[in-house]
Order: C-alpha cells, then sequence, then structure tokens
C-alpha cells in the first residue's frame, strides 16, 4: 500500500524470508502514478497471483476497498488474506458492518488485525 507502507511490505517478505525461509514478491500502490506512469511498483502482478496484502490500519474499509480494486484491475489475482496493524471497528454504511466485516464480505477473504479498537479501549479503562 501507498508510501509508508512499502516499508510494510519489504519488512514483511525480508521476515518471511528470516523465519520460514519462504521467498515472496512484493509490491506497493502508490497515491499518483510514478514517472511511467506506474500505480503499482515492484513485483508486477501476474494473472493467478495469491496475494496478501499489509496496510497500517482500517476503519470504515472505503480507502482499503479503493486500493483493492486498483490491484484487482492490474491483474486477475487472488487476495489470499489482508493483514492490518490497527482495526478501528468503524461501522460501514447502513448495514451496520464494521470496515473489516465489510472488506471480508465483499472480497471474499479474511482480515485479521494485531490490534483493535476495543482492545485499546480495554487497556485504557483496565
Amino acid at each position: 500500500m501507498a508510501y509508508h507502507r512499502i516499508s510494510f511490505s519489504a519488512a514483511t517478505a525480508c521476515a518471511l524470508f528470516q523465519k520460514y525461509g519462504v521467498e515472496v514478491n512484493y509490491c506497493y500502490d502508490r497515491k499518483v502514478p510514478d514517472s511511467r506512469g506506474r500505480m503499482l511498483c515492484g513485483y508486477t502482478l501476474q494473472d493467478g497471483d495469491r496475494v496478501v496484502v499489509v496496510d497500517d490500519m482500517i476503519s470504515s474499509g472505503k480507502t482499503l476497498s479503493e486500493r483493492l480494486d486498483v490491484i484487482l484491475n492490474h491483474a486477475k489475482v487472488e487476495i489470499e488474506t489482508i493483514v492490518v496493524i490497527a482495526d478501528r471497528m468503524v461501522p460501514q454504511g447502513t448495514e451496520g458492518l464494521t470496515g473489516s466485516k465489510f472488506i471480508e464480505e465483499r472480497y471474499h477473504t479474511k482480515l485479521y488485525s494485531v490490534i483493535t479498537e476495543k482492545d485499546i479501549e480495554f487497556a485504557i479503562q483496565s
């Protein structure tokens, strides 16, 4: 994902190799095209690739949904899973689904978070 997520992608790829010996490709999106007009940089996604998306935070899911659409419009890939650092658990639309549940249902994948807003609230109240 865009800019500061470049380091998330690279760090994830390094950790997978160091801990499990797994070699993976990684790419990241940009908010504006680079000098060659690319919105996705790094590895060029190919039809049939399985993708793990790493992001910093999810709120309503709108921004993440827009970014996932960019990925899916680039190639016919399978979004294997999504990992976020923080899930703010913000309701999305009138259906009352949190952003993470909205993403899971829309993209038929699982979203994992390191910490949720409920975790933070519990820690503050304890």
